[in-house]
């Protein structure tokens, strides 16, 4: 929910898309429950709430996360802090990479620097998932098609994501992302557990 929530409230308002978003990419995440703190924000990898630096000192690299309320459906945003979180993605210098090393790693011991692992579990292709059909994506923008145009609260030949406060119409896209899912990949879960203690 999460997820649709940014797509929602950021990404399918403009064609082309914010960011040029194709795609769903799910990870599991690993971490432990006790370390989990509030979320915080980051932009091109850049750690950008205030005084960030105080946490990674006081908790260490620690993964964070918070509840996304939509309404009666809701989800959850996580903040992963990578390699030297105080900068962006053009700015990072090996010499902050070894002083912040960020808290990935392949197996969570909780030290300061190996406080979460993700792995890759799969992905599936936004135009598909929303009813999509052109080969050129660019084609269906030209066209005068939108997936959702905000003051009308719909879209413009796609009724992927009408209803942005309608909560059946939430569940129901829910429902159309895990059935991509598992119909793309059968042996994994449908779903993962929520995160604990998320704030």
């Amino acid at each position: 929910m999460g997820v649709l929530y940014y797509l929602h409230k950021e990404v399918v308002t403009s064609c082309p898309r914010k960011y040029g978003i194709t795609r769903i990419k799910r990870m599991k995440l690993t971490l432990k429950p006790d370390q989990l703190v509030g979320f915080v924000a980051f932009d091109s990898a850049q750690c950008t709430v205030p005084d960030c630096g105080s946490i990674w000192e006081r908790h260490g690299f620690v993964p964070g996360c918070q509840s996304v309320y939509i309404g009666p459906p809701s989800g959850h945003w996580y903040s992963l802090p990578g390699p030297c979180p105080s900068q962006r993605f053009n700015a990072k210098t090996d010499i902050c990479k070894r002083m912040q090393p960020g808290g990935r790693c392949d197996e969570v011991t909780g030290e300061r620097s190996c406080t979460y692992a993700i792995e890759e579990a799969g992905e599936i292709n936004l135009n598909e998932l929303v009813g999509i059909h052109e080969d050129d994506y660019m084609e269906f923008c030209k066209s005068g098609r939108r997936e959702y145009v905000k003051q009308e609260d719909q879209g413009h030949g796609i009724t992927f994501w009408n209803g942005h406060n309608d909560p059946e119409k939430w569940r129901r896209r829910a429902d159309s992302v895990r059935h991509a899912f598992t119909t793309a990949f059968p042996s994994e879960p449908a779903e993962l557990d929520d995160p604990p203690g998320c704030r």
